[in-house]
């Protein structure tokens, strides 16, 4: 009778299966944590140009004792109004010998108009101005006035 020597070189198919099973699982896990990060970050530098532009319209009020001229839609901020921002008698102008406040303009990182994902401003009284951003994390509309923070 022969018997015969089981040679265990290898991998089974079912050991095979379930690490690349492991290896899905924890694959799908990192890439949805990487998506959040990437949106977080986005965020995050939204807050930072408006913060920025914040500072710049502040700048730009103790120089000319008014803030940029831009008509409001029915009182909201328009697209319209922060690309005015950047025109003759915005914050990258130079007046007076006065700016420029910012040298070049911040866009939202995604910029699409389409998801309203566009920064927005507008000022159609001389000491007052409104700018908009809408966040990704919450799909919030963000409205921000010279005394602060207002959620839409």
């Amino acid at each position: 009778m022969f018997f015969f020597k089981k040679n265990k070189k290898g991998f089974t198919l079912v050991e095979l299966i379930v690490v690349i099973a492991i290896i899905g699982v924890l694959a799908a896990t990192g890439i949805s944590s990487y998506t959040r990060a990437r949106l977080l970050a986005r965020d995050s530098e939204r807050h930072g140009n408006i913060n920025q532009i914040r500072l710049a319209l502040e700048l730009y009020f103790n120089d000319n004792k008014t803030y940029p001229q831009s008509a409001c839609d029915n009182g909201n901020p328009t697209i319209a109004g922060w690309q005015a921002l950047s025109g003759a008698q915005g914050l990258t102008a130079t007046i007076d010998g006065e700016g420029p406040w910012v040298i070049l303009m911040p866009q939202d990182p995604l910029n699409t108009t389409a998801d309203n994902f566009v920064y927005k401003y507008c000022s159609d009284v001389t000491t007052e101005y409104k700018m908009s951003y809408k966040t990704e994390a919450d799909g919030v509309v963000h409205l921000i006035t010279k005394s602060g923070l207002e959620n839409q």
